[in-house]
């Protein structure tokens, strides 16, 4: 009987370790997704005019000499 309790304990073991092996393998996949999205934003802001409403010059310049 005590055998039958070991080996049951031991499946547990297995199956909880097996769980937070899934469990760590997510959250490394959602910490990537999440730098790689943090990633495409800035890198499609800095693409971006900074300002649209910069009105444009009125005289154009003057040329050189």
């Amino acid at each position: 009987m005590t055998t039958r309790l070991r080996d049951e304990a031991k499946r547990h073991a297995l199956q909880l370790r097996q769980e937070a092996i899934r469990e760590a393998h997510t959250r490394v996949a959602r910490g990537f997704l999440r730098m790689a999205r943090r990633a495409f934003h800035l890198a499609r802001t800095e693409a971006a005019p900074m300002n649209l409403s910069t009105p444009e010059l009125k005289t154009p310049c003057q040329p050189l000499s």
